[in-house]
């Protein structure tokens, strides 16, 4: 049996198994009407690109998941401040769906 939901939560700056995460959920997803909640922030805002190659290979045939960019908020506060001029940029979270084609 599979899952209705997965929520997947500040899992994408680890990107070396960004392949390993999506392999998962495609294997443990139900594939009608089942969704992936997708959130995160950039922990390292110059890496963004990184982070959001995720879903570029969420999109890719082998995984062939529909990806959703749903929203972003602005949290008050955050628990990895660096002073390098990018905490503001931290402090998004960002919310994405997968379904399954």
């Amino acid at each position: 049996e599979k899952f209705d939901i997965i929520l997947s939560a500040d899992l994408l700056f680890n990107r070396s198994e960004h392949s390993k995460l999506l392999w998962t959920i495609k294997h443990t997803l139900r594939r009608e009407g089942g969704v992936c909640y997708v959130t995160f922030s950039h922990h390292d805002p110059a890496k963004k690109l990184l982070d959001l190659n995720f879903f570029t290979l969420a999109r890719e045939p082998q995984f062939n998941f529909e990806v959703t960019f749903i929203g972003q908020e602005f949290r008050k506060s955050y628990p990895f401040v660096e002073s390098d001029g990018l905490d503001e940029e931290r402090g998004v979270v960002y919310m994405y769906t997968l379904t399954c084609k």
